[in-house]
């Protein structure tokens, strides 16, 4: 294990440490959105101060140094514009995405926001551009949150940041990974997929997300299969498995629909949940990869997929720089609890045809504190690509 993945588990066993047992919201529901405040209590206080919740629990200053003042937080984004940074190329659905969130957001702190596009690396490129804007409330970011816990898991070494230091503001919507096969392979379900041999999966990078997928599966259901990495993104090893240079190929569901509308590919299973109606052909063909438990492989499968499933769940989240201001985080993520209460924004959401499942900041901090607590070394070794 490399250094920076032992410094990672320790600063997470830390912060688990002092959590004392606290349970997250790990479904999400929009409906839990209206207690997004919740009582404060020892358990909660996850630097160990045995005061106030260090990441704000909407009340209690974040940074444990006394009342926050909401007035002054929301004060200082009205006189300072934000910027708002993607992983991604404009034009796809996490740029839409960030768009509704960045209109929803700006109209609550009264100013403006800027979407704009620091791509490469991974999603190291904005990590690290954020964590070198400690202390900064005017620069957030907005990706799946998997991308970026898997990015230090994998020991990239184009990581320079840590995701448990930044300031959760909140998550939007818990988006599955889907698993697509080629209409060429002839394969119609997810069972039917797990007891074929010899599988090629497609990939981008290796370490990259869809490489964890397909590595996880493999390893988890003990799969005769190949993991093929070095496809210059998700559309290029698309067409790789139309053409049927591989079979199969993980990620967004939406992002696959328009190639399974033409009959080139099938979604057959999912990781994390199930996807939306709206994003799949046929909602009946696709199976939860943790439904077939009969044909994982041991305790150390079960251990493995459940594991990368959870990482999943975590979702598409909006964060801020470490060290923020008390009044300025405690403004964001009171910005973003009346955003996502909002009816107007959410029926807008709703008919771009934008699922909202959201918990607040603290929630979705707690969660990547558990979730990473939770991590075992097998999970580690399997996906480290550092040596």
């Amino acid at each position: 294990m490399k250094p920076r993945l032992l410094a990672l588990a320790s600063a997470v066993m830390l912060l688990a440490a002092a959590c004392g047992g606290a349970e997250p919201d790990a479904d999400g529901a929009a409906e839990d959105a209206a207690t997004m405040e919740p009582e404060q209590t020892d358990e909660d206080d996850l630097n160990g101060s045995g005061e106030d919740d260090p990441n704000g629990s909407g009340e209690d200053d974040p940074n444990g140094s006394g009342e926050i003042d909401l007035e002054a937080g929301y004060a200082f984004f009205a006189e300072n514009d934000i910027e708002m940074a993607l992983a991604v190329d404009p034009g796809g659905g996490m740029d839409a995405y960030a768009r509704a969130i960045a209109a929803g957001l700006a109209e609550q702190l009264d100013n403006s926001i800027q979407v704009t596009h620091r791509t490469g690396a991974g999603g190291a490129t904005v990590g690290n551009w954020l964590t070198s804007n400690a202390g900064n409330a005017t620069v957030l970011t907005f990706n799946r949150v998997s991308g970026w816990v898997l990015s230090q898991l994998t020991g990239d070494e184009r990581v320079n940041y840590d995701i448990t230091e930044w300031n959760a503001i909140g998550r939007v919507v818990a988006e599955p990974r889907a698993i697509s096969v080629g209409a060429h392979t002839g394969i119609e379900s997810l069972e039917e997929m797990l007891t074929t041999e010899g599988l090629r999966f497609g990939a981008t990078d290796l370490g990259g997300g869809d490489w964890v997928d397909a590595t996880v599966i493999v390893n988890a259901f003990g799969l005769d299969a190949e993991v093929v990495a070095g496809f210059e993104g998700s559309a290029a090893t698309e067409l790789a498995v139309i053409r049927g240079d591989v079979d199969a190929q993980t990620g967004s569901p939406a992002s696959r629909l328009g190639a399974e509308q033409a009959g080139d590919i099938l979604q057959i299973g999912a990781i994390g949940a199930m996807p939306g109606e709206d994003e799949v052909v046929d909602i009946s063909r696709v199976t939860l990869a943790s439904d077939l438990d009969h044909l994982i492989d041991g305790e150390e499968g079960s251990l493995l997929l459940e594991t990368h499933s959870n990482i999943i769940e975590m979702g598409r989240g909006l964060f801020a720089p470490p060290d923020l201001d008390a009044n300025q985080l405690a403004a964001l993520r009171d910005a973003f609890r009346n955003m996502i209460l909002d009816e107007e924004w959410l029926s807008q959401m709703e008919a771009d045809g934008r699922p909202v499942d959201a918990i607040g900041g603290e929630e979705l901090q707690s969660l990547i504190v558990n979730v990473a607590e939770s991590i075992p070394d097998a999970y580690i070794e399997l996906i480290n690509v550092a040596d």
